[in-house]
């Protein structure tokens, strides 16, 4: 059997089909834990925090830690991928996929290969199979009890490695493969943090942890001038489902990610001098900036009010120079200001036609 399952796994093979899985789920098991899990580099002691403690107290260094990084690569390495990606394909992901549908109740116990195996995939060079370990993650932690889940230690493990991935950013991989990485990346990130509890003090450090760390001083400003599309994914995922969640702009520790969104979105977006070149990407700057203001309270929004402004007379002016057509979604930003109680007043207008000549007065009708 342990042939068959291989010649399947490798080639493709015709002499089985799908329903070994569902017959024999046990030698399937049994095969992934001699040909996957037992592969792996990161063992028990590697991944959970006694482990880590135990290394560095004893100074083993014959122990493979996959949490603490190692300068250059090794030759074993190379040769354990090499024996590896052979079979870290989707045949082999559809069977872990069907193993834990029929272990759903009994997860916790399985823990031993389910989780090597999925370090497997989301550990290989290769961005594709990459991908298919993070829908891995992200399937079992749908079916994982979250008691089950957060006794295991793995939710900080797990949210470690997803974390690194969210460096890989060019000129270190292809705007196309971090474009799909990233799709995936982020919704698994959020369902991870997620199973510590919505109301737990923990799910909302890691969710200020990945909005203002991981996007705001390091995502958005890296891929300001690189391929576009990365930069209206990041934005648009933002804008979209980060700032739909209810308790993102009820939380008071949140509320200081405001003064960074400005100043992230304004300096490496509103200031850049090619933002106008791309349509789509203006389209979400300007909206990233509406949907700020339109779901922040009103006392940040006031408080914040010049910083709204030097934005939009930004972008109002390049636009209305090289004659682009948003123009008249700029104008909304106005209109949310002043419904927030932070519009202008005669004095400001009086400073800005100084400043900037009567015939621009014209950008503040609405």
């Amino acid at each position: 059997m342990e042939q068959k399952i291989t010649q399947w796994i490798e080639y493709g093979d015709d002499t089985i089909d799908n329903s070994i899985i569902k017959k024999q789920p046990d030698e399937c098991i049994k095969w992934i834990i001699l040909h996957i899990s037992n592969s792996s580099n990161r063992k028990n002691h590697n991944i959970t925090y006694n482990g880590r403690a135990r290394l560095a107290r004893t100074g083993n260094r014959s122990l493979i830690n996959a949490l603490l990084p190692r300068k250059g690569f090794q030759s074993d390495d190379e040769k354990s991928e090499e024996n590896l990606i052979k079979y870290l394909n989707t045949r082999l992901y559809h069977m872990i996929i069907e193993l834990m549908k029929l272990k759903t109740k009994d997860l916790g116990s399985n823990l031993g290969w389910i989780t090597p195996v999925i370090f497997q995939f989301i550990d290989s060079t290769n961005y594709k199979i990459k991908i298919l370990g993070i829908n891995l993650l992200s399937f079992f932690s749908q079916l994982i009890d979250d008691k089950v889940f957060q006794n295991s230690g793995l939710i900080e493990v797990y949210k470690e490695t997803l974390v690194n991935i969210c460096y890989y950013l060019p000129p270190f991989t292809k705007p196309t493969e971090t474009l799909q990485l990233f799709s995936v990346l982020y919704p698994c990130y959020l369902k991870i943090i997620r199973k510590n509890g919505i109301d737990s003090t923990i799910f909302f450090r890691d969710l200020k942890t990945f909005y203002s760390r991981i996007i705001l001083q390091n995502t958005l400003p890296r891929i300001s001038n690189l391929d576009p599309c990365i930069a209206i994914f990041v934005l648009k995922y933002v804008t979209e489902n980060l700032w739909e969640m209810p308790e993102f702009f009820q939380n008071e520790n949140m509320c200081i990610n405001i003064t960074r969104s400005i100043y992230t979105i304004g300096q490496y977006y509103v200031r850049n001098p090619f933002i106008t070149v791309d349509p789509t990407l203006l389209k979400y700057t300007i909206n990233f900036i509406e949907k700020l203001i339109f779901k922040s309270k009103k006392s940040l929004v006031i408080a914040h009010k010049y910083d709204f402004i030097a934005c939009y007379i930004i972008l109002y002016e390049k636009c209305d120079r090289e004659n682009i057509p948003n123009i008249d979604d700029l104008r909304n930003i106005l209109k949310l200001l002043s419904d927030k109680g932070a519009g202008l007043d005669n004095l400001d207008m009086e400073k800005i036609s100084k400043e900037r000549g009567k015939g621009m007065i014209k950008m503040f009708h609405f």
